[in-house]
C-alpha cells in the first residue's frame, strides 16, 4: 500500500519524489520543498538524487572553468589581431606613409605586410613606423614587410633614326627625330645640295632623345649631306642613329670627285666611282658547217679559247673569228672561266644541226636543234654547269621536229631512189630463184635504216623477172622475189608497213634478148606511198 501520512515539514512525499525523479518540471514549480529536502529524500533513507550524481557536480565545475578560460583566449588574441590589421593603414597614415596597395596580416602581435611599397618608400620604413606607434590599444611587436617594390616605368624617350637617300635627282629623308628644330636643320642641309628633297616621310617625336648628344648626332649628319652638291654624285644611301657615325655608300661621278669627300664624309661610308672596265660581250652562230665568232673579248687568250673549242668542231677552215680584244680589266671577276664555259658549251655542237650562243658578263644562252636526243643532252647539260663560272644559263636544245606523211613520203623516196642503183646491183636473184645474197642483205640494211628515219610512210616492194619462162613462173617468181625482201625488211621494220608485189616480165628497164639485160631485169623496186 502506498504511504498515505502526510509528509513531516520539510519532507518530501513519495509522490513528490518519484515526479522529481521522472524529470517532471512542474513538480519544481509547485511542490513546497527546499534543496536540503530534496538532498535528504523523503525521511526514510531515501537519496533522490543519490551520491553518484552528487559526485558529477563537483567534476563538471572544474572543466566548465578551462572551457571558459580558453574561450576567452581565443576571443582576446582574435580581437588583438582585428586591431592591429584595422589600425595599421592609420598608422602609416599618421606617419606620412600611403597604405595604398598594401594589406595586413596580423599573427597575434606580429604584423605581416604584403602588397606593392609606395613609391619613394622602403620596407624598414613601414617596419619603424608600425613598431614605434603606442596610440592604439595594442602595440605592434614586430612587422615584417614583404611587399614588393612598385615597378616604376621608364620615361619614354625619342631614338635618333634617319636615312637620306638619292639617285643623284632628288633626295628623300625618312626616319624620325626628337624635335622640330632637327628636323628643320636636315631639312636645310638637303636643300643646300640644290637637289629637290622629299621629307615627308620624317617624323618629329616631339619628347627628349634617347641620344646622349642628339644635336651633336643632328650636326654630324647635315654636315655630311651639306658636302654633296647636285652633278657630283650619282647615287647615296646615308642612315645615323643614336649612336655611332653616319654610314652607307656614295657613288660618285667618277675618282676625282671620290677623292674630294672621302676625307669629308670619314670611314664609315663608303665612296666609289665608276671605273672604266671591260664587259665580256660574245656571240657565236652555227649553222651545221661553219662557226662564227663575233663580240668582244678581254684579251688575245680569251679569243683563242673560243677559236679552238670552234676549230675543234667544224675544222680550222670553217671557223670565222671576228672577235674585238678590249685590253681592259675584267668588270666582273671570274671573266676567262666564263669564256672557258663558253668554250665547253662550242665543243658540243657536233652534236647538233644549229646553234646560237650569246654571253655576258652575267647570262649565256643558247638555243639550237640537236641531231639525237645525246647531243641535245650533252649540250644542255654543258651549258647548265656553266653556273659554276657565276654564269646564268638560259636557251634550249630542241629536237627537230619531225615532218609531216607527205614530206617522210617525198624525203623517203628521195633516200631510195638514191639507193636504187647500189639496189638494182646488188639485190639481183639467181636464175630461178628468190634467195638473198649477202651482198644484197647489206643493201636492204640501208633500206631499213632510211624506213626507220621517216616511220609514217608505207612501202610497195615490186618484184620483176626476166622475159625467160611462161608468163605465170615468171609471175609467181616475182612475187617469191618481192615476198623475199619483204620478209627480211620485216624482221626490222613493221611489217605492216610492207606490201609485196611480183609483176613477173611486164615491167622490163633492160633488153631481155641479152643475158646484161635480163640480169638487170631480175630485181626489186621500192615506192614509198602514204598506204596501200
Amino acid at each position: 500500500m502506498a504511504d498515505s501520512r502526510p509528509p513531516k515539514p520539510g519532507r518530501l512525499s513519495s509522490d513528490t519524489l518519484a515526479r522529481a525523479r521522472s524529470g517532471d518540471v512542474e513538480v519544481f514549480e509547485t511542490a513546497n520543498w527546499s534543496r536540503s529536502a530534496l538532498m535528504r529524500g523523503n525521511g526514510r533513507g531515501k537519496e533522490p538524487l543519490g551520491k553518484t550524481n552528487w559526485a558529477v557536480w563537483w567534476w563538471l565545475a572544474p572543466l566548465l572553468f578551462i572551457a571558459f578560460a580558453i574561450g576567452a583566449l581565443f576571443w582576446g588574441v582574435n580581437r588583438i589581431q582585428n586591431s592591429l590589421e584595422s589600425s595599421a593603414a592609420g598608422i602609416l597614415e599618421n606617419a606620412g606613409i600611403s597604405a595604398e596597395g598594401l594589406e595586413f596580416d596580423a599573427s597575434y602581435r606580429d604584423l605581416e605586410v604584403t602588397g606593392e611599397l609606395p613609391a619613394g618608400v622602403s620596407a624598414e620604413q613601414i617596419e619603424e613606423a608600425l613598431e614605434s606607434d603606442d596610440s592604439s590599444s595594442f602595440d605592434v611587436r614586430n612587422a615584417t614587410v614583404v611587399a614588393a617594390a612598385a615597378v616604376v616605368a621608364a620615361p619614354e624617350l625619342a631614338a635618333i633614326d634617319v636615312s637620306a637617300t638619292s639617285d643623284g635627282e632628288a633626295i628623300t629623308l625618312i626616319g624620325t627625330v626628337p624635335s622640330q628644330e632637327h628636323a628643320d636643320e636636315l631639312i636645310a642641309a638637303a636643300e643646300s645640295t640644290g637637289l629637290p628633297v622629299d621629307s615627308t616621310g620624317l617624323t618629329v617625336a616631339g619628347i627628349d632623345a634617347s641620344s646622349d648628344d642628339p644635336d651633336g648626332q643632328i650636326e654630324s649628319y647635315s654636315a655630311l649631306l651639306g658636302s654633296l652638291t647636285a652633278g657630283s654624285f650619282t647615287a647615296a644611301n646615308l642612315a645615323i642613329g643614336d649612336s655611332g657615325p653616319v654610314t652607307g655608300e656614295i657613288t660618285a661621278v667618277d675618282e676625282g670627285v671620290a677623292g674630294e669627300l672621302r676625307p669629308v664624309v670619314g670611314s664609315d661610308v663608303d665612296v666609289t666611282a665608276p671605273a672604266t672596265l671591260g664587259a665580256i660581250d660574245t656571240s657565236v652562230n652555227f649553222d651545221g658547217e661553219r662557226i662564227v665568232l663575233d663580240g668582244t673579248v678581254l684579251s688575245q687568250e680569251q679569243s683563242n679559247t673560243l677559236e679552238t673549242a670552234a676549230t675543234e668542231v667544224v675544222g680550222a677552215g670553217n671557223v670565222v673569228n671576228n672577235l674585238a680584244i678590249s685590253g681592259l680589266d675584267e668588270a666582273v671577276a671570274g671573266a676567262d672561266d666564263r669564256v672557258a664555259a663558253l668554250a665547253a658549251s662550242i665543243s658540243t655542237f657536233d652534236g647538233l644541226q644549229s646553234a646560237d650562243a650569246t654571253m655576258n658578263d652575267t647570262d649565256l644562252t643558247i638555243n639550237g636543234v640537236a641531231s639525237d636526243e645525246a647531243g641535245q643532252l650533252l649540250t644542255s647539260d654543258t651549258t647548265a654547269a656553266a653556273e659554276d663560272a657565276g654564269l646564268r644559263p638560259g636557251g634550249a636544245i630542241t629536237l627537230p621536229e619531225a615532218p609531216g606523211l607527205a614530206e617522210q613520203i617525198d624525203l623517203l623516196q628521195q633516200e631510195l631512189d638514191a639507193l636504187q642503183e647500189e639496189i638494182r646491183e646488188n639485190v639481183v636473184f639467181d636464175t630461178n630463184t628468190a634467195d638473198l645474197t649477202p651482198t644484197a642483205i647489206g643493201t636492204l640494211d640501208k633500206v631499213v635504216a632510211a624506213m626507220q628515219r621517216y616511220p609514217l610512210p608505207v612501202v610497195e616492194v615490186g618484184g620483176h623477172t626476166d622475159s625467160r619462162g611462161a608468163d605465170d613462173l615468171n609471175l609467181a617468181l616475182s612475187q617469191a622475189r618481192a615476198d623475199s625482201v619483204s620478209a627480211y625488211l620485216g624482221q626490222t621494220v613493221e611489217p605492216a608497213r610492207l606490201s609485196a608485189n611480183g609483176f613477173g616480165e611486164t615491167q622490163p628497164i633492160a633488153d631481155n634478148t641479152t643475158e646484161e639485160g635480163q640480169q638487170e631485169n631480175r630485181r626489186v623496186e621500192f615506192i614509198a606511198k602514204e598506204s596501200f
